[in-house]
């Protein structure tokens, strides 16, 4: 993965100093095909600001705006809840566990993922959650 500083170095040295795709990829060691990608983008982006009417594009600013990082919106998502059924049923799953390591089987245990997104458990709980429930049943 290339860090914003190199995908705008990508970006100068093909609009500012006119260099190809293939002698970017040269200087910076990063697959053509990589390079290729980062200016498309640019050239799609450009293209879009010309088509929405905009006479001049500054290309700093393109530039700018393309090699910024993206800003995710993940402490927003809401809080799941533990009820009583839900442990239930994660105890009776980690009875089955253990009956099946006495019986020598255990390839045929549930992992947690299958916990977290079984068919018969309708909430789905994160993997720290479970963890922390199997100690606190345990």
């Amino acid at each position: 993965m290339i860090t914003m500083n190199t995908m705008q170095q990508i970006l100068m040295m093909y609009i500012h100093e006119g260099r190809s795709r293939r002698e970017i990829a040269r200087l910076t060691g990063i697959h053509r095909e990589t390079v290729g990608k980062y200016v498309r983008q640019y050239e799609e982006r450009r293209r879009q600001l010309l088509a929405e009417g905009n006479e001049s594009v500054d290309i700093q600013a393109l530039i700018d705006a393309l090699t910024t990082a993206p800003k995710y919106t993940a402490g927003i998502r809401p809080k799941r809840k533990l009820t009583e059924e839900i442990v239930k049923k994660i105890q009776v799953h980690l009875d089955e566990n253990e009956l099946k390591r006495k019986q020598g089987q255990r390839k045929q245990q549930k992992t947690a993922d299958q916990l977290q997104h079984g068919p018969s458990n309708g909430a789905q709980l994160g993997t720290k959650t479970e963890g922390s429930i199997h100690k606190s049943v345990v």
